[in-house]
């Protein structure tokens, strides 16, 4: 049973999460103070990282190659994290998040152009309801002739294109990154 709860308690936690950006946004930085806010959520793990080094004492004792591809990644996680945000700010989080779900749709782009890597039917046709679901999230029909919200898909879209290396190096053994 908990192959079931732990999905969704993932999902639930990334689902406020997203509602805490939200309101920090709309309540602490309302003019455009963006950028704080990336500043504060990147310095948050200066924080927690004395625990870290209390429990794995040796974090510390990576390769510098390997090193400086850490800090790569989190460089193209807060690239990533800013066009979200400005889509965030704009529109609502019940229609900017789920635009995020065709964040894999650009890690097959990458892994076909830089592995080779071919897509099934199955993921195709995935694929493609992923994208036809985001241009319908994108669809603004409160007015007589539904218009496109072109700039929050941008965004997204934009945001999206980040996190496939992000996602791809998560995928590694931290034992790769000690030293031996």
């Amino acid at each position: 049973m908990t192959w079931f709860l732990l999905p969704l308690l993932a999902a639930a936690l990334w689902a406020v999460t997203n509602h805490i950006d939200k309101y920090l946004l709309g309540r602490y930085f309302k003019s455009g103070g963006i950028g704080a806010l990336v500043i504060f959520s990147s310095l948050a793990g200066v924080i927690v990282l004395p625990l870290i080094t209390v429990f794995h004492p040796d974090v510390f004792s990576i390769k510098p190659l390997l090193l400086l591809l850490i800090l790569g990644n989190g460089f193209l996680y807060q690239l990533g994290l800013l066009p979200y945000l400005y889509a965030l700010q704009k529109d609502e989080a019940s229609i900017v998040v789920p635009l995020f779900q065709i964040t894999p749709i650009f890690s097959y782009i990458l892994g076909y152009a830089v592995l080779g890597e071919t897509l099934t039917m199955q993921q195709f046709i995935g694929s493609l309801l992923v994208i036809l679901g985001a241009i319908g999230l994108s669809l603004d029909i409160t007015e007589r002739r539904p218009k496109f919200k072109k700039e929050i898909f941008g965004l997204i879209l934009l945001g999206s294109g980040f996190y496939p290396a992000r996602q791809a190096s998560r995928k590694s053994p931290i034992e790769a990154l000690r030293y031996e």
